[in-house]
């Protein structure tokens, strides 16, 4: 070992410099996490607020269609809970309305839960999305919950 100047040549980092610099990047990763976090649960929500509005619009396209084509189709759905599976004489395979607004609105199906009608306005709809729950009723407008 050489010595130049009566002291030791001095390489790398000592334990207290690394622990120091680790301490450093625990506090801003215990910082920036639970922000991090927020974001991703308001980006979900607007996710779902967002397929929620295009699920509307797209079975408001269907209810005006059928009103043009058939109008006691609209008659029948008016004010239903839950959209049949099937209307009037129609095959059940070729008509199934939440389905249909479901691929309008590039949609699963199955995350459409409700929806309900009054003439060619949807005055109620529930959606989930993943852990989200978002339901629309006219007047009222859009509500969530964390499932």
């Amino acid at each position: 070992m050489k010595i130049q100047g009566g002291r030791k040549s001095k390489k790398g980092f000592t334990l207290v410099e690394i622990i120091v610099v680790l301490v450093i990047i625990a506090v801003l990763a215990a910082i920036a996490i639970p922000a991090m976090t927020g974001w991703i649960d308001r980006a979900n929500e607007r996710s779902s607020l967002t397929e929620a509005r295009v699920v509307i619009l797209a079975a408001e396209s269907l209810l005006v269609t059928l009103y043009g084509e058939a109008p006691e189709v609209i008659v029948m759905l008016d004010g239903q809970t839950q959209w049949p599976d099937y209307v009037g004489n129609l095959d059940p395979n070729d008509f199934n309305p939440t389905n249909i607004a479901a691929d309008m609105a590039d949609v699963q199906g199955e995350n459409i839960k409700k929806i309900v009608s009054n003439g060619t306005k949807v005055v109620e709809l529930v959606y989930e999305k993943g852990n989200y729950r978002t339901t629309y009723i006219k007047g009222d407008g859009f509500s969530f919950e964390k499932l």
